[in-house]
Parts: C-alpha cells; structure tokens; sequence
C-alpha cells in the first residue's frame, strides 16, 4: 500500500503545511520535501502544528514563531503559542495568562488568568478544564459562559484508593455536545451552550475486564464526525461508541488468538475512513515497532510495516494526500508514499 521513500535523522517534530512535510531539527525550520532550511531560531525549537494555514511553533524558552507561507516567519517574543483560532487569530499564553493575539493589528486581549493545557475549540468558543473543572468562554465577546465542578462527578477506586475524576482529553463537539474522556475510561457529553450533563458513559465497567487485556491511557478516542461515533483502538480491542445513542460496542477482540498473532496498539490517526495505528505484533518487543493501516469497520488490519532500531514508536502516523510518515524515538522521520499500484 505504500512505499519509504526516504528517511531523515534528527527531527524533533513534524506537520504537514500546504502539501509540504514540514519539520523542526534543533533550532531550524525545513521543508524537509526540499530540505531547505525555513528558518533559524536562537533556541531549540519544540513541536511544529498547523492549523487554518498557519504553521507555527514554540522554542524551549516560550518564544512563539508563525507563518503562512514559506517566505517569511514572524516571531513573538515571551508569548507561547497555543493554536491558531483561524487565520487571524492566535490562542496564546503570555505572562502566566491566556490571551488572544490578533496578528493583523498585533494586539493582545486577555481571555483567563490561567495557562490552557487541555482544551478545544468551536464555533469561538473556547472549552478547557482548570485543576478540577470544565470551563467554557467566549473568546470574541472575552467572557465565560460557564463552569462546572468535576467533584460532583464522585470518585473512583483505584488499586485500593480513592482518586477524583480528572479530565484526559476533550475530544470536540458533536451536535452542541461537548465530549470529555475523564479518568478511569469515563466519557461524558456536556451541553456546549450551558455545561449541563446529557450523557454519562462507564466504559471501565463494560470492555477489558481481563487484567490481561486491559483498556491503555495512551490510546486516544478519536472523534468520527462523518459516522456519528467514536472509534477507539485500545491495546488489544477496537471499539465504537455510536454518538446518537451514546452506546458503546466491540468490534474485534486481538486478546483471544495465539501469543503469536497478538496485536497490541498504541497510537492511532482516522483519515478518510481508515486507521492508520502504532503498535506491536505477536508480542516481540516492549515498545510499537509497527505501524499500518486498519478497516474501522471490521478491525482488519490491510497493510502494516515494522521499523526495528527506533527506539520505538510513541506518536501516531500522520497523513496528508499520498504521503504517510511516523517518526521514530530516536528522532528518525520516515516518509512513505502510496504505491500507485496497490499490489
């Protein structure tokens, strides 16, 4: 199904921007498609995101860097650089605070006192989780909308503790419901206009009660507007979580086969109706050697590829166009292509 057709050294990050690779190695920009060099900060450069055409990245000191084309990046002094709400605004963290920098006229307007860790944003409303709460604000009108205390979630045991709920991501919006994967493998959906509770799911108590086979922190939920659903590939089980009403199902079980056809996944990416996954076959290693692309509706594993001496695997595939690339522990960056023939 694809093919490498080259493999880089020393790359800290990478994104796609505009059909081009685009990757950090130290302190210096590169299309790594060319390997011209973009950019040369002072300081080592973080990781590189892109998002409503802007490219943009963070030193290891909080100095922000931007572009929207190839010919000119932009710095920002002591301002770290969140998202870019769209092409004329950035979510930044500057002075211990969250604050909106318009690029166009280069003014800032503080949004909240704190830094933002863990949060989305739709429709310019921002939706992010402060130590134990959920808060929703909007970012044009610079007020908030509302808040709510996870503590009236409870608690859960934990190997003989109690621990209090915590958010672990917040997965996006889906029909003005705000989705939120708490601690321990709870998933609830919240009004996006008032915070108030629709649905409440506990997927501890319903998928991998094998200690065994267990459900991984490190997978994500991934979001799957087009179906209406949530598709989770977890260690060894593939599960879909249909939205419309807030059921959740297995698909395919990889726990019950010989050792050696055990399938244990770590990250994974959804593009245009495929997985594209990390993980380990027939448990060889410790760490993701593998990497393919799955059917999400059967759990068919189509295509997969090892790659030995990484170091391992420990962030998903991206994918953009004909171009599929994973980068190594190591800090090697492979790039495939799509094969024009598929056999």
């Amino acid at each position: 199904m694809y093919r490498i057709i080259r493999s880089i050294e020393n790359i800290k990050s990478y994104t796609f921007f505009k059909d081009k690779v685009i990757g950090i190695s130290e302190n210096q920009i590169i299309d790594l498609d060319t390997g011209n060099v973009l950019y040369v900060a002072e300081y080592s450069l973080q990781y590189v995101h892109c998002k409503n055409l802007i490219c943009y990245v963070n030193d290891i000191y909080g100095n922000g860097f931007y572009f929207k084309d190839y010919s000119s990046t932009i710095s920002v002094s002591e301002t770290f650089i969140e998202t870019a709400v769209d092409e004329k605004y950035l979510l930044v963290s500057k002075n211990g605070s969250t604050q909106l920098l318009n690029i166009e006229l280069d003014s800032l307007t503080q949004l909240s006192n704190d830094k933002l860790f863990t949060y989305e944003i739709d429709n310019g409303i921002v939706f992010y989780k402060q130590k134990d709460k959920v808060l929703a604000i909007s970012i044009f009108e610079e007020r908030e909308l509302w808040r709510i205390d996870l503590s009236s979630f409870g608690q859960y045991n934990d190997r003989g503790k109690q621990k209090s709920y915590a958010v672990k991501s917040i997965l996006g919006i889906w029909k003005d419901l705000l989705l939120i994967q708490l601690s321990n493998f709870r998933l609830i959906a919240l009004e996006s206009a008032t915070g108030n509770l629709k649905y409440d799911l506990m997927l501890a108590d319903k998928f991998a009660t094998d200690p065994q086979n267990y459900l991984s922190t490190s997978s994500p939920m991934l979001l799957d507007l087009e179906n209406e659903r949530i598709v989770w590939l977890t260690n060894s089980s593939l599960i879909h979580i249909d939205l419309t009403e807030f059921s959740p199902k297995l698909v395919k079980d990889y726990f019950d086969v010989p050792k050696e056809n055990l399938w244990r996944f770590n990250k994974s990416t959804l593009h245009n109706g495929y997985l594209y996954f990390t993980g380990d076959y027939g448990m060889e290693y410790a760490v993701s050697t593998r990497f393919g692309v799955l059917n999400p509706e059967t759990g068919e594993v189509l295509w997969q590829e090892q790659l030995e001496k990484t170091g391992g695997l420990s962030s998903p595939p991206q994918v953009a166009e004909d171009k599929l690339c994973v980068l190594g522990s190591k800090g090697t960056l492979h790039i495939f292509k799509k094969k024009l023939n598929p056999r």
